[in-house]
């Protein structure tokens, strides 16, 4: 077991305990702390262009797959995968959506990235511009904002 799968494994073990909920709900939480370090290092990446911040401008899942090369994730794979998919973390791999816009033109408040179809309740974790990341029941208007606004 690596290391990153490791700490993964004590952090759901903790959750489920901390929390009193089933291994599901702690995954969730995963997932969109997954969300939250991707967007965290887009902003440590960032290029500095005329004293702004500017990010990649790409699109969908390149947006996050562009952070592969860094050191920071060399080490950490996992964080491209929500825990939920099933799926192995791996170069070119992630299940996480991306915005569908550059970012650089994006309001603060503009959803940039949200996982989908992998919790079982149909759930999803939504992560906004301003770093805030939020968890939306099927159906919600925050949902359907989500699946508009990003792109596989």
């Amino acid at each position: 077991m690596t290391s990153a799968t490791s700490r993964a494994a004590f952090l759901l073990a903790a959750l489920s305990l901390t929390l009193g909920c089933g291994p599901s709900q702690a995954k969730k939480t995963l997932c969109a702390n997954n969300l939250k370090q991707l967007w965290i290092l887009q902003y440590a990446h960032a290029k500095k262009e005329g004293g702004k911040s500017v990010m990649p401008r790409s699109t969908g899942a390149a947006f996050w797959l562009s952070l592969e090369g860094s050191p920071d994730v060399a080490s950490e794979p996992d964080v491209f995968v929500c825990p939920l998919s099933g799926k192995a973390a791996g170069k070119g791999v992630t299940t996480y959506r991306g915005p569908k816009a550059d970012v650089n033109t994006l309001p603060a408040e503009a959803v940039v990235g949200c996982c989908t179809g992998f919790h079982g309740d149909g759930s999803v974790t939504v992560l906004r511009k301003d770093g805030s990341v939020v968890l939306e029941e099927k159906g919600s208007a925050v949902q359907k904002e989500a699946l508009e606004a990003t792109k596989p």
